[in-house]
This record gives C-alpha cells, structure tokens and sequence, in this order.
C-alpha cells in the first residue's frame, strides 16, 4: 500500500511539473549602421506587427543570440521591411536546450532617401 501511495504522490508531483520555460523579453535597440556620410530617411512604418517562430533544426547549434538575429532577420525577410521596431522575444526552453524563438514587431521600410549637407 504505502508503494502505491508513494507512486501516486510522484506521479502527481511530475504532472503539476514542466520540462520547459519561456522567456520573454523585449528591448528597443539601435540598428547597427555604420554611416559614412551624413544622411536622413523617412520610415515607413507598417501598422501590424510581423511574428516569426523557429523552432527544430532552425535553433539546433545556434547560441540564443545567433537565433534571435535569424529570426529577426526571417521576420523582416517575410515582412519586405529593413527594420524591425520594438522587437519582441519570447524563448520556450527545454531540458536538453532551447525549443523555440519566436520574435514579433512592427516592420518599417527607409524610404526618402536624402542626402544632407554640412552647415557652415
């Protein structure tokens, strides 16, 4: 009786268990741009956010910044955008590594290109 009891209470303790987390995180970050000559644009900002999952061989031997660039950039690839504002990540881990990535924002394109010259 008391093999039962103790199976029972380890089963039920492993039910109300999870094998992963998640993690959410959302920064704001400057684009990476290197600028030659002075410039300005204009952003063409989408109204609705874009969303990208990774998941499976997408995220196997890739650190989690490496998978979060990849789906930043799969999320602008599908959106036709050059920036991604207000970037959202949400991380699903395992036991054994990382599940998934799923990355949301909202896709702005630079239009207006101009170039801008040196006050005297």
């Amino acid at each position: 009786m008391k093999k039962v009891l103790f199976f029972s209470a380890v089963v039920t303790a492993m039910a109300f268990t999870s094998c992963q987390t998640t993690t959410r995180t959302a920064t704001s970050v400057k684009p990476d741009v290197w600028v030659d000559c002075a410039a300005e644009a204009d952003l063409d900002i989408k109204k609705e956010r874009v969303s990208i999952t990774l998941s499976g061989s997408d995220v196997k031997r890739y650190t989690l910044n490496q998978i979060k660039e990849n789906a930043a950039a799969k999320a602008l690839e599908s959106a036709h955008a050059d920036v991604l504002l207000d970037p959202q990540f949400v991380v699903v881990k395992k036991l054994t590594g990382i599940k998934s990535v799923t990355v949301s924002g909202i896709p702005a394109k630079y239009v207006n290109l101009r170039s801008v010259k040196p006050s005297k």
